[in-house]
């Protein structure tokens, strides 16, 4: 039985069933609706094969519709200086409120207390930067590009034996 794996215009892959040696063999079919080739994913990798590959193409669209509509030059000197705020506030922030609950305590207290709110408080500001000009979907797209990075996929031949099985 022939089981689609998300059916979208950039494409699609197709589970055709298992190899003789165990591994599940997929069709993938190019955009255009031709036949691209044939691949098999090991047994123990197909459901984090299929996730990946059902978060790259959900992910894929959203990405590229946010990289069309903000790509101009104002648009990316609007979100530097939307980061750059965002670090800069976060560090005085950071720095700033630490001294205020020091008040009265000695000088060595309040150094240390305002640098490691310093630092803290930059983190959160490069935090905070980040989700605020980073495309929707960035981060499950890169996670799902890291998970198939390692599973274990192989070109699969017409010349191996593929076995009928249920899906």
């Amino acid at each position: 039985m022939v089981s689609a794996i998300g059916n979208n215009s950039y494409g699609n892959i197709q589970r055709i069933g298992v190899s003789s040696d165990n591994r599940v063999v997929y069709r993938v079919i190019d955009s255009e609706g031709k036949d691209a080739g044939k691949m098999s994913v090991a047994q123990e990798d197909v459901d984090k094969f299929e996730k990946s590959y059902i978060d790259i193409m959900s992910t894929a669209p959203k990405i590229k519709e946010y990289v069309a509509k903000n790509s101009s030059p104002e648009d990316l000197q609007r979100r530097r200086l939307m980061s750059g705020l965002c670090v800069g506030t976060g560090g005085l922030l950071g720095a700033v409120i630490p001294s205020f609950f020091t008040k009265g305590k000695g000088v060595t207290k309040k150094v240390v207390s305002s640098v490691a709110g310093l630092v803290i408080g930059l983190a959160a500001g490069f935090a905070t930067s980040l989700s605020v000009s980073t495309p929707p979907g960035a981060f499950k797209f890169a996670r799902a590009a890291r998970n198939l990075s390692k599973v274990d996929l192989k070109p699969f031949s017409d010349d191996n034996k593929l076995r009928a099985t249920r899906m």
